[in-house]
């Protein structure tokens, strides 16, 4: 993701990442703001881009059709690339651009040495289970 898309694409995973928390985990609005301005701060200081995150535009023909969010992670499993997010904007949505992103997450795991790709998703979000269901 170039410099020019970027201011405009983290408000928009911000605040889906709070609307998530909200619809399909529970939280409160307020806490889920809270939460998700927290979070996404300590990822991306002072809202700039971070060489510790790699965000890339999904395309078709040239045209943007999602966005795809990376980053690899150390935890209670092991080193991963974590996957914070996979969004195809609805109208594209049905065209498989969502499991070529999760593809293409398992190759750069692949290339950066990394034996596991990890993701969290909460149990209401029926259409992200049914994709990574689809994968197996």
């Amino acid at each position: 993701m170039g410099d020019e898309e970027f201011p405009r694409w983290l408000p928009t995973i911000r605040d889906a990442y709070a609307e998530d928390m909200v619809v399909n985990g529970g939280a409160s609005e307020e806490g889920a703001h809270a939460k998700a301005l927290k979070d996404v701060e300590l990822l991306f200081p002072g809202g700039k881009p971070s060489a510790d995150q790699s965000v890339f535009i999904i395309e078709h023909d040239g045209r943007p059709v999602g966005e795809l969010w990376l980053a690899e992670r150390i935890d209670d499993f092991g080193h991963s690339l974590w996957i914070y997010d996979v969004h195809v904007d609805k109208q594209h949505r049905g065209r498989g651009y969502g499991k070529i992103a999760m593809r293409y997450a398992e190759d750069e795991a692949r290339r950066r040495g990394l034996s596991a790709v990890g993701l969290m998703v909460f149990g209401g979000n029926e259409v992200a289970r049914s994709l990574y269901r689809s994968l197996g």
